[in-house]
Order: C-alpha cells, then structure tokens, then sequence
C-alpha cells in the first residue's frame, strides 16, 4: 500500500464509499440510457436471446446470424428474457453489473494503490466511454467486467483465492473470449515459477493450478454452438464469414498497429499514467496486479494482432480491456503523482499537514487531484458527451419505434397461415425465402424475430441494392418495416410513401404511417 495523507479511516468507511458509488453508477446508468418506456438492446445481445431459444426448444439456428455467440449472455439474456418477455429487464440488468463494476473497480484499486487510485477508478469508470458504450445497448463487457475484478480480488487477497478466480476468468471468458489470454498467461507464470515436477512443490503453489478452471469456458462454448446449429465451431466461423463478406474493414497488422498507436497516443493522461502505474507496481513487486494488467493491456493487443495476421475483422470495442486494464493501472500511476508531489510540497513548505483540519484539507485537496487526473483521463465523459448523449438517444428511439410497430407487423403474420412455422429440426442453415418474409432493419432483425416467433428464415433487412427502382426491386417480402433512424441513406427514400405507390411491379401499401417519427410499415404486393 503506497503512503498517503495521514487522515484515520474509519473501518466502515470504505463500505460506505463502495455504496456511495454503486449508487451514483446506477444512477448515471439509468439516466443516461433510460430504459423505462423500451429496453435499447443491441444486435448481439437480442441475438443471444434467439440462441437461447433455439438451444432451450431443441431446434438448430436456422439461418446465419453475424453476431459471434457468448454462451454467458446466451444463459443470462435468455433467461430474463424468458422471464420477463421484456427487453427492459436486460437493460436494468446490464446497467446492475455496471454498478458492480464501478464497485468492485474501486475495491481493486484501492486494494493495490490505495484510496486516492480507489478514487480515481470510480471516477473513471462512472465517466467511461468505453464501458457505457456497451452498458447503452446491454453489450458484455460490463459482465466480462465483473468476471475480471472478481478474479483480480481474489488473487490479491490476505488469502489467495485462484479456484475462485479461475471460475470467475471461466464466466467472464464466455462472455468475452479474450479473456483467455489473461487466463493463459497466468497458467504460463504458474508453469514456470511452480515447477509442478517438482515432488517437494508447496501445496500452496500448486492450489494456483486450480485457475486453469477457466479453460473449461472452451469446451463449454463448443457445446454451446454444437446444440445451437451442430457446428461445434461456429463461434469461429462467424468473425471469418464477417471478415470475409466485409474486406476492406479488414485492417492489416501494420494498420492496426499504426490505429492502436493513435489511439492510445490521442490518451496521453492515461496512457502515461497506465505506464507510470505498472513501474510502481513493479517496484514493489505486486506481481499479481502487473502480470494481470499487462495480460490485460499488451496480452490483448498481441491477440488483436494476431487476429490481423489472419485477415480477421479487429473492432474498435475490442480495445475495451486494453482501455479498462490502462485505467487500472493509471489509477496506481495517478495516487503515485500526488503523493509525490505531496512529499514535494512538504519539503518546499516544511510542514506536513497530517492532521486536524490542515490534515482534513490536505486530504481534499489529494481526493481532488485524484478526481481531476481521472476525468483527464477519459475526457470527454460520457454522460457528458452531447455527441455520446445522442447516440444513446438514438439507441432507445429505435427500441421505442420497434415496440410501436409491433402490434402492426404482428397482425400481418397472424393473417398468413401457417406464419412462424420453423424449418424441420434436422434441416440444414439457410437463408433462402419462406412463404411470408418480412423485412426490417439489419440490427433489429433478432429482436424482431423473437418478437414475432418467427423464425429467421421469415424475417431479414432489405439491402439497398433491392430499393433501386425497376425490375429488381424487393425481389421478396410481405410486409416492410422502415425506420429512418435505422435505415440511413437516400436509397431508402423511396419507402417513404403516404399512400398506395407503385414502383416497378410493386405496389406498397401504408399500414402505419409516422413521418414525424420517421416511421412506416408497408405491405408488399405484387
């Protein structure tokens, strides 16, 4: 623990403060995204909610999905889901594991750098882009989050905890993948320091074995995507099909270190104190937090790299550990900076100020170093971000106007017979036309499809190359769904009709009609 202002903590203090933020998280949680009237679940994670429902009900993915599955929010969203049938419970629940984070965050960092990193990570964390970027439409790594703190507080106990930790790094491997490269690189450390050939091994050594639980998240997800379409490996396949059907997103590993470089050169506050913050817990070697966090930092840029070397897609929301495990470790180089500077100003002044009310003012004035580093650190802050703000905004209008039409598009497939009749259970994948199609915007076509107990194969995007006017346009569908906040482009003007419009040998009909929301489902009539 570093030195620090000498104000006597009260032993309840800390749980106190842990309070404080776990409620001040869940309040810029809910404010920020505001899950009351709809519930602004992403693409990934409605999806995850479609594989639960195929694995529970015995039936295999009848169509390809381009969402990778994350066998952790598979269980959970489900579930909920499944409870509840409302996307709300997903968004409350996502938000409740952000507070976790923010918490447990805290209790970390106070762990290993004392009150004022403690300080500091809450900050960070309550103002982060990165984590509320995934909080906004219930993404995993909030819940990946959880998994990693868990692990990082259990191995930096007065007793070591690694089977409760390797159960941990377990879950939040299911949720993130990347995850096993901190696994890996633990089992590696404890391979060359246990010298587990060693008939005299300490028992205490070989209990770090016990975190190699965590592969078992491997075996786990090749179940998972074996009773989900009978591909063990489909996990795999998703990115390359993505990568494939997507090359020039594709970033060569020289590109995407120079994109790295960039991005972590534009933080130069945190970068600089991630750095600052690794040095000093080497100094006084506090393994465990540094090997974990340059698992976190440099162990998950090496895997993106590699994932380069093999022309697969990297996403900027893969540098969210990279971002996640700098802020801890910054929070060490942050307590370490004003405590330095501190022990400066003492010997400039020569007056200590540790106790009574210069002590109390010393302490404030540290606390809010600490605050001014971290918001340094991430700014511009989320909540605080108008163009952050609107994006959110955006989020929950779409969730919104997707429950608004709901009733609408629902009484178009109950007019069909046999509407949502799924494919024989042994049929293979495929994405061709069902006797009723309707088309929706790309990122609502899960959510939808578990709205309206369609399978997938009944429910699909039209593609811009099907809204060009002349013989080719909407080759198939029933009824379409348009919403201009989703369908972005000019292509898509030609949906916007008020009354029965014929285009090519197409006839739309307006079933509901909102241009002042920008909303309108049309049936399809050839």
């Amino acid at each position: 623990m570093p030195p620090a202002v000498r104000v006597q903590i009260r032993p309840r203090l800390p749980f106190l403060l842990g309070a404080i933020a776990g409620a001040s998280a869940l309040g810029v949680g809910f404010e920020l995204v505001r899950p009351f009237t709809a519930g602004p679940v992403g693409f990934d994670s409605s999806a995850s909610v479609v594989y639960f429902d195929r694995i529970v009900s015995g039936r295999h993915l009848e169509a390809f999905v381009t969402a990778t599955p994350k066998p952790f929010l598979t269980v959970v969203f489900g579930l909920l889901h499944g409870l509840t049938a409302d996307w709300r419970s997903i968004s409350w629940a996502t938000i409740g594991a952000f507070a976790l984070c923010v918490v447990l965050g805290g209790w970390f960092a106070w762990r290993i750098g004392g009150p004022l990193a403690g300080v500091f990570v809450v900050v960070g964390l309550l103002g982060s882009r990165t984590l509320l970027a995934d909080v906004v439409i219930s993404y995993a790594v909030p819940w990946a989050m959880v998994g990693w703190l868990v692990a990082a507080l259990a191995l930096t106990a007065d007793r070591r905890r690694p089977a409760l930790a390797g159960v941990a790094l377990g879950l939040a491997a299911l949720a993130r993948l990347e995850t096993l490269v901190v696994v890996g690189l633990a089992l590696v450390v404890v391979l060359v320091t246990a010298r587990p050939v060693r008939r005299a091994a300490p028992k205490e050594t070989l209990r770090w074995w016990l975190l190699a639980v965590a592969v078992l998240a491997l075996p786990i997800m090749l179940v998972h995507d074996w009773l989900l379409t009978g591909d063990p490996m489909y996990w795999v396949s998703v990115p390359e099909a993505f990568s494939r059907g997507s090359p020039d997103a594709v970033l060569s590993p020289a590109d995407l270190t120079g994109a790295m470089t960039l991005r972590y050169l534009g933080m130069p506050v945190l970068t600089g104190l991630g750095v600052v913050g690794l040095a000093v817990l080497a100094r006084r070697r506090a393994w465990i937090p540094v090997l974990g966090l340059l698992g976190m930092t440099v162990g998950i840029a090496a895997f993106l790299e590699l994932l380069a070397i093999r022309n697969t897609y990297v996403s900027a929301r893969y540098y969210a550990a990279i971002d996640l495990g700098l802020l801890m470790a910054a929070s060490v180089g942050a307590a370490a900076a004003l405590e330095g500077g501190r022990r400066v100003l003492v010997r400039v002044t020569g007056k200590a100020g540790a106790g009574g009310r210069t002590g109390l003012v010393a302490a404030a004035a540290m606390t809010a170093g600490g605050v001014a580093l971290a918001l340094a650190s991430i700014w511009p802050v989320a909540s605080l971000s108008a163009t952050f703000r609107t994006a959110a905004r955006t989020q929950l209008l779409q969730a919104e106007h997707a429950d608004h039409v709901l009733p609408a598009l629902m009484a178009e497939v109950k007019a069909v017979p046999g509407a949502g009749a799924f494919p024989a259970a042994d049929a293979p994948m495929s994405g061709d036309p069902a006797d009723l199609v309707v088309l929706v915007p790309p990122l609502e076509r899960p959510r939808l499809a578990v709205d309206l107990a369609l399978p997938l194969t009944q429910i699909t995007s039209a593609p811009p190359a099907w809204l060009e006017r002349g013989p080719g346009f909407l080759p198939y569908g029933d009824v379409i769904f348009h919403d201009e906040l989703a369908d972005r482009g000019g292509i898509y003007n030609v949906l916007e009709v008020a009354a029965p419009t014929t285009v090519g040998d197409v006839t739309l009909t307006p079933i509901v009609a909102d241009p002042a929301a920008g909303l309108r489902v049309q049936r399809i009539q050839r």
